[in-house]
This record gives C-alpha cells, structure tokens and sequence, in this order.
C-alpha cells in the first residue's frame, strides 16, 4: 500500500466515522471506519502523515456503533414494554 492510499483510506475513515454517529443508520460506516483502521495498520508501517485522521475515525467508528447498540437496546425494550403495558 502506497502512502498516498494510505492518506485517502484515513481520510475515509474519518469520514465514515463522523457518518457513523449516527445512530443506527450509520452503523455500517462506523464498521467501515474500524474496519478500514484495522486493514492500514496491518499493512502499512511507515510513517502516516493522516493517523490523526485515522485515529479520530477509529474513535467516532466506536463511538458510532455503542450509540447505535444503545439505541437499539433502548427501542427494544420501549417496544417490549408497550407491548406489556
């Protein structure tokens, strides 16, 4: 992986992980941004001019995905309890 990929792949990380905060819908892209962390640091081991952007991704990705966990948790159990009550 060149390091110009590596930059645009960060780049996108950070991108999917500000789009990943958004609850639910935006699951798939905060998967996406720790999915893409992942692959760029297995395989490229220089020096990243973009890992504050990739870091930053890596974080709002997991960010993302406990608040989507959250609100499916708290809709569940709205929707069980409406059904109870």
């Amino acid at each position: 992986m060149d390091r110009i990929t590596v930059i645009r792949k960060s780049q996108s990380a950070f991108i999917s992980g500000i789009i990943g905060c958004i609850p639910v819908l935006g699951l798939g892209s905060a998967i996406y941004a720790l999915v893409c962390r992942a692959k760029i640091r297995r395989q490229y081991h220089d020096w990243n001019p973009a890992e504050y952007y990739l870091k930053q991704g890596a974080l709002l990705g997991w960010f993302g995905v406990l608040l989507s966990v959250l609100a499916i948790v708290v809709l569940g159990y709205c929707i069980a309890n409406s059904l109870i009550g």
